[in-house]
C-alpha cells in the first residue's frame, strides 16, 4: 500500500515539474516577444560596390551588391513629437550597410550579411534587424538572376 502512494507521488511531483517547466518555456517566449515592436522601418534597395564572394575574381574585380533592411524600432514617440531624434536617423543603417560591403573581404554573402546586421544592433533603438543581401550578378555560367540571403537577428 505504501509504494502504491508513493509511486502516486513520483507521478504528481513529475508532473507537477513537467508544468513548471512548461510556464517557464512560454514566459522565455513572452519575454522574448516583449522585445520586438510592432513598427518596422524598410529600407529597400541600399547599393554598394564590394569584394565578398568565394571565387578569387569576386575577391579581386569585386561586384555589385543590394541591401533591403527591416527595422524593428518603437516609433510612437516620433509618431507623437514629429522629431528626429525620437526616431532612428536611418542614415546611419544605410552608412552601415555600405561601409560594410566596400571594407569587407568575406568569402560568404551570409558572413557580410551577418556583419551588417551586427552593426545595426549597435544602434540603440534598433530591437530587431532583418537583412536581405543579394549579390546582383554571381558570375555563375547561364544563371542570370540574383542570389539572396535573408537573416533575422535580434538584441
Amino acid at each position: 500500500m505504501a509504494d502504491q502512494y508513493a509511486s502516486a507521488d513520483r507521478y504528481a511531483s513529475a508532473d507537477r515539474y513537467a508544468s513548471a517547466d512548461r510556464y517557464a518555456s512560454a514566459d522565455r517566449y513572452a519575454s522574448a516577444d516583449r522585445y520586438a515592436s510592432a513598427d518596422q522601418i524598410k529600407l529597400t534597395d541600399i547599393r554598394a560596390y564590394g569584394y565578398t564572394g568565394a571565387l578569387p575574381e569576386e575577391q579581386v574585380l569585386g561586384q555589385w551588391f543590394a541591401v533591403d533592411l527591416t527595422l524593428w524600432v518603437d516609433l510612437a514617440a516620433a509618431g507623437e513629437s514629429d522629431r528626429l531624434e525620437d526616431t532612428l536617423d536611418y542614415r546611419h543603417c544605410i552608412a552601415i550597410a555600405q561601409t560594410a560591403i566596400e571594407t569587407q573581404r568575406l568569402m560568404l554573402i551570409e558572413r557580410l550579411a551577418t556583419v551588417i546586421a551586427a552593426e545595426i544592433l549597435k544602434l540603440p533603438p534598433v530591437e530587431q534587424v532583418r537583412v536581405q543581401l543579394t549579390k546582383l550578378a554571381a558570375p555563375i555560367p547561364n544563371f542570370s538572376g540574383g542570389i539572396c540571403v535573408d537573416i533575422v537577428r535580434s538584441r
